[in-house]
């Protein structure tokens, strides 16, 4: 049964399951204290286990009575990503999240004007924030992306045409080029896309869970 967490001061029972403010529920798995960083007492923990996903992981019994716990691994991007357990410490995190954000939007944003209408896909593995991130270091030119520039031709971007066919985003198919280079690159395959010559559009492959975790 699921129990409804009205009152901050509510003790939450292991093996009892809750319900966040996303409607997502959750057991607790166990109890637990975590030393503060000043040393001056503890904080209460939860180990907690997603029922939708599996997802596991320690939350403050603070957050947890007031519904903010939330579940990583459970689709929240464009009805296709999540985030995953992100390391916000590491020194590009802002900017590779935001350049995640913008993939997902252009392949799977109906609204987005400048969109791909299904005919670009984001591999399993990069729907999942987590793994992008980790990969983008492996690309080649991160380091050029990632210092950036004032001009096109040393600003860099994303670029998924070089390496492969141009309809999917993948650690495989993706590196960075510079902006102008982008741009031409772009001009070549507005033709290319066009019905007329026959190219056709992607599998939307369905997200594996298990790639997308690993």
């Amino acid at each position: 049964h699921s129990a409804n967490l009205n009152n901050r001061r509510i003790s939450m029972n292991i093996g009892e399951i809750y319900e966040n403010n996303l409607q997502q529920q959750f057991v607790i798995l166990k109890e637990f204290s975590k030393k503060r960083a000043t040393g001056r007492g503890n904080y209460r923990m939860y180990t907690v286990k997603f029922l939708s996903t599996g997802t596991v992981k320690d939350v403050y019994h603070e957050n947890a009575v007031k519904h903010k716990v939330r579940d990583d691994y459970a689709i929240s991007v464009y009805g296709v990503g999540f985030l995953g357990f992100r390391d916000k410490q590491c020194g590009f995190y802002n900017q590779g999240k935001q350049l995640w954000l913008n993939m997902m939007k252009r392949c799977y944003c109906e609204k987005d004007d400048r969109g791909y209408k299904g005919s670009v896909v984001v591999c399993p593995r990069w729907q999942n924030l987590e793994l992008f991130l980790k990969d983008l270091p492996e690309l080649k030119n991160f380091n050029l992306w990632l210092i950036g520039g004032k001009c096109s031709s040393t600003r860099y971007q994303l670029d998924k045409d070089v390496l492969g066919d141009g309809t999917v985003y993948s650690k495989e198919t993706c590196q960075f080029i510079t902006e102008k280079e982008n741009k031409t690159l772009g001009a070549i395959n507005a033709r290319a896309w066009d019905k007329r010559y026959g190219r056709s559009k992607p599998e939307n492959k369905v997200l594996d869970r298990d790639l997308a975790k690993d």
